[in-house]
């Protein structure tokens, strides 16, 4: 019995593969939790036609920002800064929010 990937495997799996040759610097691990988060937030759009382009679009505009962001932080505010754009939100915003010592 063989397994049929479903239409989010199907759309997750070829976004990373794509956007993994356009990000070699990003694990394949970063780039599916991108895509996979990109997926979920569109899981529910009426029109279906073109999620998949609109996935990896969302994606690679969160990639984009990862690469630009993250290295020129220290290692360890990296964690909250990728769970920042992870989630869509930017890190000047989580810099707001966050109460200083």
């Amino acid at each position: 019995m063989t397994h049929e990937p479903s239409d989010a495997e199907t759309t997750i799996n070829g976004s990373v593969e794509r956007l993994a040759v356009r990000f070699p610097a990003q694990s394949a691990t970063t780039i599916r939790g991108v895509v996979t988060h990109a997926y979920e937030e569109l899981n529910d759009a009426r029109v279906r036609d073109f999620v998949e382009v609109l996935v990896e679009k969302q994606a690679k505009k969160r990639l984009n920002h990862m690469e630009d962001e993250l290295p020129t932080r220290p290692a360890e505010k990296s964690d909250q800064r990728t769970d920042d754009i992870l989630s869509g939100g930017s890190p000047a915003a989580h810099r707001l929010h966050t109460p200083r010592p």
